[in-house]
């Protein structure tokens, strides 16, 4: 459990197991996926100290980075195009790996933050971390280094977001807890709408940016469920 990736069909704008396939080859949790969209490959990271990168026409692992022994707690993946960067978070730190060179590349300390979600945001060049209840910060990004820059502050809901999933276009970031909901941050100003789901437990999220629609897994109930965006 937790070691497979499936991959669904989504070309008709809805999630269909018809043309779906699953990847393995992981031997631990797998926590955090994304799909590198210049290279064509998946990435997954997770409790093995490596991060694999996955060919979804051959459906096997092409490639992977080792993290020296460092196990990231990630439920999303940053992907920094322009620089052939990822980058992950863990208990104390952000780390960014090279994919081009397969290799770690930088770190930055975060004074015992404990991080599960990071976005990065190309209009801002700076990535965006949960650290607390109703606290976002954003990390500026600086000739390939990291440096600590602000926080979106919004109305606390007594957790603090499990994963985030920033839609720049429309000044959003959407957060999701491990209670019944998700919630939309403006970048801009930190206002806050809290949208009921009846989610269990949502751990992760992701969207379909032409349906206007986001997907959320639901770890409690093992399913996957769509909601508007609107």
């Amino acid at each position: 459990i937790y070691k497979t990736i499936v991959v669904f069909d989504v070309s008709d704008k809805q999630i269909s197991t018809q043309n779906s396939f699953t990847l393995t080859g992981s031997k631990s949790f797998i926590y955090g996926l994304c799909y590198l969209d210049d290279i064509d490959r998946l990435v997954s990271a997770g409790y093995e100290p490596e991060i694999k990168f996955w060919n979804l026409d051959t459906k096997q692992i092409d490639f992977t980075i080792s993290t020296n022994g460092w196990a990231s707690d990630s439920y999303e993946i940053a992907h920094i195009k322009d620089e052939k960067l990822i980058a992950l978070v863990g208990k104390d730190m952000i780390k960014l790996f090279d994919y081009t060179t397969k290799s770690f590349f930088h770190e930055i300390k975060t004074d015992g933050l404990s991080m599960n979600s990071i976005q990065y945001l190309k209009k801002h060049n700076a990535f965006v971390t949960a650290i607390k209840p109703g606290v976002i910060r954003m990390w500026s990004v600086d000739g390939r280094q990291i440096k600590e820059e602000k926080d979106i502050k919004f109305e606390a809901v007594g957790e603090t977001p499990y994963t985030l999933y920033a839609i720049e276009e429309q000044d959003l970031i959407i957060v999701s807890t491990r209670s019944k909901f998700v919630g939309f941050v403006k970048i801009s100003d930190g206002s806050f709408v809290k949208k009921s789901t009846g989610l269990r437990d949502g751990i992760a999220i992701t969207v379909l940016r032409n349906a206007a629609k986001m997907i959320v897994a639901d770890n409690q109930s093992n399913k996957l469920q769509v909601f508007s965006i609107n």
